[in-house]
């Protein structure tokens, strides 16, 4: 085998100056750093287990609950809808995802909530019938973290923030 001609930014060829065969010393490099990638890969794996898994019971249907926003983010529709061929507006309209938590027999429920709306010299616009508007009208003021707010189910136990 051949030595290889590699220079590090120290003026040195590693390979060369450990006396080493560039196989060796490549089997060494790729053994560290795919370990290092199979341990990042297997981090990001190990929040599925299949193995030790139970099912979530779904929420009593037509029940209303109490939920809190945990955070909202800003951004457009096409940030946070998957499958934009089905929105029917633009999907680069300016939006925000409320991230809301119901918790039901010490289980927690996240539930998320989409609301457009247009931006004018630095002002949130919005209509009195966009879901924003339907939003400040119940609870008499636009979105903010920590904000308690009703959410009913449906006949399938899914959440749904109340509006009306």
């Amino acid at each position: 085998m051949e030595k290889i001609d590699y220079i590090n930014e120290k003026g040195v060829n590693p390979f060369i100056e450990a006396g080493n065969d560039f196989t060796e010393e490549l089997g060494r490099y790729m053994d560290s750093s795919c370990s290092q990638n199979t341990n990042a890969k297997e981090e990001k794996q190990m929040a599925y287990n299949a193995t030790n898994a139970k099912e979530q019971p779904t929420l009593p249907q037509d029940t209303i609950f109490t939920g809190v926003i945990l955070s909202i983010d800003d951004g457009t529709v096409s940030k946070f809808v998957k499958d934009t061929s089905k929105w029917q507006g633009d999907v680069n309209q300016k939006a925000i995802e409320l991230q809301i938590e119901v918790v039901h027999n010490d289980i927690k429920y996240p539930m998320n909530q989409l609301f457009t709306y247009n931006e004018e010299n630095g002002k949130t616009v919005f209509s009195q019938k966009s879901n924003l508007g339907k939003y400040k009208a119940k609870y008499s003021k636009l979105p903010e973290v920590g904000d308690q707010v009703k959410l009913m189910t449906n006949n399938e136990g899914f959440l749904k923030l109340k509006l009306e």
